[in-house]
C-alpha cells in the first residue's frame, strides 16, 4: 500500500451514501494537508472498512489504550491479521486525514444552529440507525450516562464526573435493553449552550425513547437513577406510552419542594439521629387520567447509612 496515489481527504457525503468522493482543491473549504506527506496511500472502500474494523476490535479488546499491533518488540501481543491487513503508517495516515463532511456546509460557531459535532453527525446518525435495525428491546430498559475518556483540549464539551470510573471525557446519554445491555439509542451531551433544551432530564429521556421508536410499544418498564427521576417524568411516560418508571430519588428539603413532588422530605440532622437503620415509610398517590381512569405512583423512603428514596 506504500504507493503515491490519491492524496485528497475522503468525504462521505450525505447524498452519496454508497460511495466515497475526494474533495477537489477548487471546492470552497476543502483541505489538503495530506499533500505534505512524503508517503501517501490510495484510499478505497475496502481500506476504510478495514480501518474501522480495527478501531472496533481495538476498543472492544483494549478499551482505547495505545495500539501496539505493529510493535515487533512485544512478542505475543501483536496481531498478525491486522499486520497483514494494513501497515502502521497507513493506519495513522487514515486516522489523521479522513473527513466525513464538507467544511463549506458547516455553520459558523456563533450561529444559533451551530452543531459542534457537524463533522461526524452524519456518521453517528448512520451508525445509530444501523444499530437500531438489529435491535429487539425487551420489556425492561435502562437509561444512564456513559463516559468516553478524553483528556485533550480540542473540544469544549468535556465533562468532569468524579463518581464515574472515567472521570474526564465526553458524556453520552444512553438507552439500553436491561436484559442484553444492547445499546438502543444515544445522545452526546454538548454542554448547556449547544444541547437541545439545555439537556433537561425529561426531554433527554423523551428523545431517546422516541428516536429509538419505542414510544409506540406499550407496557415497558424504564429504570434510571436520581438525575432523571421526577413525578413529571413518571406521569409523562405512563400517560403517553403506558410505561412504568422505576428509580432512585434524591430527598429534597422543604424549601425546595413543589406541589407535584414526592411526599417525603429530606430528614434533618436531628430526625436522622432519632430513627434507626431500617426505618421506612411508604406512600401512594392516585392520579386521575384525562379519560377518567387512574393510576398510582408509589414512593418509599428508608434509613440505611443515609436516607434512601425511590
Amino acid at each position: 500500500m506504500d504507493v503515491k496515489a490519491q492524496t485528497d481527504i475522503v468525504i462521505l457525503g450525505k447524498n452519496e451514501e454508497k460511495k466515497f468522493v475526494t474533495c477537489k482543491k477548487k471546492e470552497k473549504g476543502s483541505c489538503h494537508r495530506a499533500d505534505k506527506e512524503n508517503i501517501k496511500f490510495k484510499i478505497t472502500p475496502g481500506y476504510i472498512i478495514a480501518w474501522i474494523a480495527i478501531l472496533i476490535y481495538h476498543d472492544a479488546k483494549h478499551g482505547g489504550q495505545t495500539m501496539f499491533y505493529w510493535d515487533k518488540k512485544l512478542d505475543g501481543d501483536t496481531c498478525a491479521p491486522i499486520q497483514n491487513t494494513i501497515s502502521r503508517n497507513a493506519f495513522e495516515f487514515m486516522r489523521r486525514y479522513i473527513h466525513f463532511e464538507n467544511n463549506a456546509k458547516g455553520k459558523n460557531r456563533n450561529h444559533e444552529h451551530f452543531d459542534p459535532l457537524y463533522k461526524i453527525r452524519n456518521v453517528l446518525t448512520k451508525v445509530m440507525r444501523g444499530i437500531q435495525k438489529e435491535s429487539n428491546a425487551g420489556e425492561r430498559v435502562t437509561i444512564d450516562e456513559s463516559m468516553i475518556k478524553y483528556m485533550g483540549k480540542a473540544i469544549s464539551f468535556v465533562q468532569y464526573l468524579p463518581l464515574k470510573p472515567v472521570k474526564h471525557g465526553i458524556k453520552v446519554f444512553a438507552l439500553y435493553c436491561a436484559y442484553t445491555a444492547y445499546l438502543l439509542n444515544f445522545e452526546v451531551y454538548l454542554g448547556k449552550d449547544y444541547s437541545k433544551d439545555g439537556g433537561s432530564a425529561l426531554n433527554v429521556i423523551d428523545r431517546l425513547i422516541v428516536e429509538a421508536n419505542l414510544h409506540t410499544q406499550r407496557g415497558r418498564i424504564a429504570f434510571t437513577d436520581n438525575w432523571y427521576i421526577s413525578v413529571d417524568l413518571a406521569k409523562h411516560l405512563y400517560e403517553r406510552d403506558k410505561w412504568t418508571l422505576v428509580g432512585t430519588i434524591t430527598p429534597i428539603e422543604k424549601k425546595a419542594r413543589k406541589d407535584y413532588d414526592v411526599p417525603f422530605l429530606k430528614l434533618s440532622d436531628g430526625a436522622s439521629k432519632l430513627v434507626n437503620r431500617g426505618w421506612y415509610r411508604e406512600a401512594v398517590a392516585k392520579v386521575q387520567t384525562k379519560k377518567g381512569g387512574y393510576y398510582k405512583i408509589q414512593c418509599t423512603t428508608w434509613r440505611d447509612k443515609k436516607q434512601v428514596m425511590f
